[in-house]
């Protein structure tokens, strides 16, 4: 099946679509992605040039729409992918399904940090979340057609084997790592572990040297997913933290990020902060361990950093639960069953 995959101009989710589509490629597909960063400086332009942001969206959009159709001509896909925050038109998905391609989403975000799903799910045949209930329910009552729960999953290429040299271990390898954005809520957590050795990565967290003194490795620029990888094998814990949308609402943020399948895959062992979706994916405690606060963190982490037999046991077994469940092999299969799609 030709499938088109669309990324989004900005943020996170643009890894995502290139994993997806490499992913469907190995399934057997003819899988394009279309990669919309190079609209990036365009944006800038038209909000630069236009008379108000409304009237540079509306320009923005046609241009974009534009493209798409070219290559969907081009390309005559079965199936049309769109990553979460890719700049779609109602009109663009109609033509679709009139030309009987089926469309979907992969809302690879928070719904309660994005609602522009309220207005999205409808265009689409399919609609895929991260998150389970209440989220489901809210997205079919905005009249999505089909809504799915679609976790995220990890990139198997990152899965590697080749020892680092001792120069990537001295660069890259601390005893507890972190890799992401500083929300708030992560940099007051950090701000508390001073008794320990930190290693910061990702882009903002420069801001944060001063109250951060001696944790900061590299945080004014974006950290590619090659680089992550190494952070991971060269350190003994990662500290995964989930971004907090600003309120106690927990349960109703709750979803599973990339890394902590990304992580799993590398072989580093993870403390992940407490999630109900987490149990799903992951045995908790045989193959990683939660933590509730700070004080409890801190005790996990002066117990596990002198325990490496208990590490290493659970960093084996989330590697191979990650290498037989959680791939984007795994989830483009899942997706595409879900769809009526697999052959």
């Amino acid at each position: 099946m030709r499938v088109m995959v669309i990324s989004p101009v900005f943020g996170g989710a643009h890894p995502i679509a290139s994993n997806a589509q490499r992913a469907l490629t190995r399934l057997g597909h003819d899988a394009l992605l279309v990669d919309l960063r190079s609209f990036q400086s365009r944006y800038h332009e038209l909000r630069q040039s236009a008379e108000t942001d409304e009237a540079a969206g509306v320009e923005f959009y046609e241009e974009v729409e534009v493209h798409l159709n070219r290559l969907v001509d081009e390309h005559t896909p079965g199936l049309v992918l769109a990553m979460a925050l890719a700049p779609l038109k109602q009109q663009f998905l109609a033509e679709l399904r009139s030309r009987g391609i089926v469309s979907a989403s992969w809302f690879v975000e928070d719904c309660r940090r994005f609602p522009m799903w309220q207005w999205q799910a409808s265009w689409f045949d399919h609609f895929f979340v991260i998150q389970e209930q209440p989220i489901i329910e809210e997205v079919k009552q905005v009249g999505a057609r089909n809504v799915w729960y679609l976790p995220n999953a990890g990139d198997v290429q990152l899965a590697s084997e080749v020892p680092l040299s001792e120069q990537e271990r001295s660069h890259f390898g601390t005893d507890i790592c972190f890799m992401g954005a500083p929300y708030p809520n992560r940099v007051e957590l950090f701000s508390k572990l001073g008794g320990f050795s930190v290693g910061l990565w990702g882009k903002g967290w420069s801001d944060h040297e001063v109250t951060l003194s001696g944790m900061v490795r590299e945080g004014s620029r974006l950290v590619s997913p090659e680089e992550e990888s190494k952070i991971y094998r060269a350190s003994k814990i990662l500290i995964n933290l989930h971004s907090s949308a600003g309120d106690d609402s927990t349960q109703l943020n709750d979803f599973l990020n990339p890394r902590t399948f990304t992580a799993a895959l590398c072989g580093v062992f993870q403390l992940i902060d407490e999630r109900t979706l987490l149990p799903q994916a992951f045995d908790i405690g045989p193959e990683v361990v939660t933590f509730s606060g700070t004080e409890d963190l801190c005790e996990k982490l002066t117990y596990f950093s002198s325990h490496s037999d208990e590490r290493e046991a659970c960093v084996r077994a989330a590697r191979v639960r990650a290498l037989r469940e959680h791939t984007y092999e795994v989830r483009m299969a899942q997706a595409l069953s879900m769809m009526g799609l697999s052959d």
